[in-house]
């Protein structure tokens, strides 16, 4: 296999692996663009050949892997305040 066909298999597995934590709730979309910058560069990405040194990404999947899921989107909480009912009141409302 050449350094081309080398680095793009390296890519595609790097890929599958932030996008599985996306799905997994592990890591939140902007988490996943920030490291795929980071880690996907193609200097970075020859870097990680058997011949090239360590970019620790590996480590990090592994640190990520361990973390809590997180929720996606907004979470709110119990509402607690009371709004007063106007029609109840008598009062008038203009729609």
């Amino acid at each position: 296999m050449n350094k081309d066909k080398m680095i793009e298999a390296i890519a595609e597995n790097r890929r599958l692996k932030i996008s599985g934590l996306v799905e997994a709730g592990l890591i939140t979309p902007a988490i996943k663009t920030v490291i795929e910058e980071q880690y996907m560069k193609p200097k970075m990405l020859a870097s990680s050949l058997p011949d090239g040194r360590d970019d620790n990404f590996d480590f990090l999947m592994k640190i990520l892997t361990e973390n809590k899921p997180v929720k996606l989107g907004e979470q709110t909480g119990v509402q607690l305040l009371e709004l007063p009912n106007i029609r109840a009141q008598g009062g008038n409302v203009s729609r």
